[in-house]
């Protein structure tokens, strides 16, 4: 994981990003934090334009520090009127980059594992009756290996289709088929399929690909700056997930923009525990907390009405139940209300308004010392420290371009004379 944030202003935008990238090794617990990650690039070598990247660090294994260089070189001079240009151009970069070999090569081994897990799955169950029972017969493995597939169908077919896929889910079926059935052929060489078990086993191979099955792989990537004829700044935001057939699955998270009606902008990105309590001046737990400990009051009361009055006749019992259910969601509601408006007229409306005017260095502080609370947080909690490291900081302006307040290295730049000719790739 990690911790980012953006500030923007009419004047320039501020980016921050810790450096800590949490690896886990594939189909195990085991996990191992690295410290030295980098999240923050420039986008185009002569526009004001940058990118911040989260959660995955690669998109399809391929770091996205790799894609972003080889889009700069693919820019090249190129400058576009707005933001959101550069951004389509990007998308269009993207899909076409991740060609249809390499997206082969990347699925294989996961469909592999996920034919290999339904087998194994198989091979438990009968193993438990073959230990209970003493053996299993033919027909009964069968069964299993029917149940297991179906609950796999089932499950997968339930999952949300990507709206990219809508008109195409039976196409990509038939592509991949003559990828998938060697995979088949070779996982569940011990099992007797059927017509029916193998269609399905080819199904839920295609839904992994069209289907929102795992939604924690996923890129998320932030696109900010100015466009050539844009004075103020704005920012875009996606969660990536992959390309397919030269489609890009993506979902928009967010869209920012100043104008003289909205000024100023704070936005964090992934862990943003200690982001929202300075900016609400309570953390999201500690709100969570108090809203459910409100609710047990309210309903504990309520249920101590409804038991001690005896005046309550045993016919008009279910309408005064349906009265104070009523009473006890509104004063909820109305608290929840309250307190919103607590936050916002006390913490969140004045630190908003501040960023209005701050310059461009007290932005890059500002937006170094959230991700450092956050940091900090992570180092005295008894939580793994998925937050930690250097602090890259930069600053994006009309006409200075991308400015590093921060940035690491991972060589010491003195000993490498020639990186100073090519500090912009």
């Amino acid at each position: 994981m990690t911790s980012e944030i953006l500030i923007m202003n009419k004047e320039a935008v501020a980016l921050a990003a810790d450096s800590a990238a949490t690896v886990q090794l594939y189909g195990t617990d085991q996990k191992k934090i690295f410290t030295s990650s980098n999240k923050i690039f420039q986008l185009s070598k002569n526009a004001p334009v940058a990118i911040m990247v989260y959660q995955n660090s690669s998109l399809m294994g391929i770091p996205w520090e790799t894609i972003v260089k080889m889009y700069r070189e693919h820019l090249k001079e190129q400058t576009y009127p707005a933001l959101k240009d550069y951004v389509d151009n990007f998308f269009q970069f993207v899909s076409g980059f991740i060609n249809e070999k390499m997206q082969v090569d990347f699925f294989a081994p996961i469909i592999r594992g996920l034919f290999q897990e339904i087998a194994q799955g198989i091979q438990v169950k009968a193993n438990e009756i073959i230990g209970t029972e003493g053996g299993i017969d033919e027909e009964r493995v069968k069964m299993i290996l029917k149940s297991t597939i179906n609950n796999y169908f089932n499950l997968f077919e339930k999952c949300e289709l990507f709206p990219a896929f809508l008109n195409d889910e039976e196409g990509i079926f038939g592509i991949y088929r003559s990828v998938w059935e060697p995979l088949i052929i070779n996982e569940f060489q011990s099992l007797t399929l059927d017509e029916e078990d193998s269609k399905h086993l080819l199904l839920i191979a295609t839904f992994w690909l069209t289907r929102n099955i795992n939604r924690d792989d996923y890129s998320g990537v932030v696109i900010t700056g100015f466009g050539e004829q844009e004075l103020f700044p704005s920012a875009h935001s996606f969660l990536f997930q992959r390309v397919l057939l030269g489609k890009l699955v993506f979902q928009e998270e967010s869209k920012l923009w100043i104008d003289y009606s909205n000024q100023s902008c704070v936005k964090p990105f992934a862990q943003s525990e200690m982001t929202h309590a300075f900016m609400t001046g309570i953390t999201t737990n500690f709100e969570n907390q108090i809203m459910q400990s409100f609710a047990n009051i309210i309903e504990n009361k309520c249920n101590k009405i409804i038991q001690k009055n005896e005046e309550i006749k045993s016919n008009t019992q279910p309408q005064m139940q349906e009265f104070i259910e009523g009473i006890k969601l509104e004063s909820i509601n109305d608290w929840q209300n309250q307190i919103g408006y607590l936050k916002h007229a006390m913490s969140i409306a004045p630190a908003i308004k501040i960023v209005e005017y701050l310059p461009k260095d007290e932005l890059a502080l500002m937006a170094e010392t959230l991700v450092n609370l956050n940091s900090f947080k992570k180092r005295i909690s008894l939580d793994a420290e998925t937050i930690g490291g250097p602090i890259d900081v930069a600053v994006i302006s009309k006409k200075d371009g991308l400015i590093w307040i921060r940035r690491k290295h991972y060589f010491d730049p003195s000993l490498n004379s020639q990186y100073k000719g090519q500090c912009s790739k």
